[in-house]
């Protein structure tokens, strides 16, 4: 996960975070047209979703060419909630979930009134 500023001089570059998977993290300009879409749908769903539904949201993009295949885009504090409820992690990757931006831990979703 992206590490909280204090640790950036440690972890700041993902090629060196330990875990299950490896990472790129791309940011500002470069992820503008992925974020926007990422929240219209993302807002499609929740003037749809059932009242009582506490389930995250998934954006799930299906490029032509690709077959069956896509890419799933979830919110970073989504993410590391799935992977702490998936089972043990590694030390090293528990740490590095742990030392991430606390402030994905809140509710609060930055960006969800776009579109409205």
């Amino acid at each position: 996960m992206v590490p909280d500023p204090l640790w950036w001089s440690e972890l700041g570059n993902e090629e060196n975070w330990r875990g299950s998977l490896r990472y790129e993290v791309k940011s500002g300009q470069q992820v503008k047209a992925i974020a926007s879409k990422y929240l219209a749908a993302e807002n499609q769903s929740a003037r749809s979703k059932a009242v009582g539904d506490l389930r995250p949201f998934a954006f799930i993009a299906m490029p032509d060419g690709w077959g069956s295949e896509g890419l799933v885009v979830v919110r970073k504090s989504v993410f590391q909630a799935l992977l702490r409820s998936s089972g043990p992690a590694p030390s090293e990757e528990r740490e590095e979930l742990d030392q991430g931006n606390h402030a994905d831990r809140d509710n609060d979703h930055p960006g969800l009134e776009m579109g409205h």
